[in-house]
């Protein structure tokens, strides 16, 4: 059985977290691994230390599926801000594909809201979908689609 991985990515809020574990529901011998689950860090600190002990943990993790004959799809889900953290994932994983989920302004706005988001991280997640068009992947548009959709999209696609 050849093992697949999936990376959904895209800006805060767009719906990865609720599109991945709809999916991993959907998907048989399945593991969802969402990156901000191991980034849970009080307080928040990016620093050397802790994107090591992440990157480590996400690699254990990874290599773990990849050991259990019982898995055959690998489901991770992340921001990803830019080209260089692609590049970083796109290294961990084998032969992924990566899938970027995008949302027209309005819905965004919508979705944070519905979030309890202030319009300051409005501003700031706007700035990052500048960084996604130099980030390759299957873009798929989540605006005005339900769930079931989505997840029949990105079914078709692997």
């Amino acid at each position: 059985m050849k093992k697949k991985t999936i990376v959904i990515y895209g800006v805060p809020g767009v719906g990865k977290t609720t599109l991945g574990k709809r999916l991993f529901k959907k998907i048989d011998q399945s593991m969802l691994v969402d990156a901000d689950d191991l980034w849970r860090i009080n307080p928040f600190t990016v620093n050397d230390n802790n994107k090591r002990m992440v990157e480590e943990n996400i690699k254990s993790v990874y290599n773990n599926f990849k050991e259990n004959p019982e898995l055959e799809t690998f489901i991770f889900l992340w921001v990803i801000p830019n080209i260089n953290v692609y590049n970083l994932v796109n290294n961990w994983f084998d032969d992924a594909t990566f899938i970027q989920l995008q949302v027209d302004s309005a819905t965004y706005k919508i979705r944070l809201d519905k979030d309890n988001r202030d319009s300051f991280d409005f501003e700031k997640y706007i700035e990052l979908f500048k960084n996604y068009k130099d980030i390759p992947g299957i873009q798929i548009d989540t605006s005005n689609k339900d769930i079931d959709r989505l997840i029949n999209e990105i079914k078709n696609l692997i």
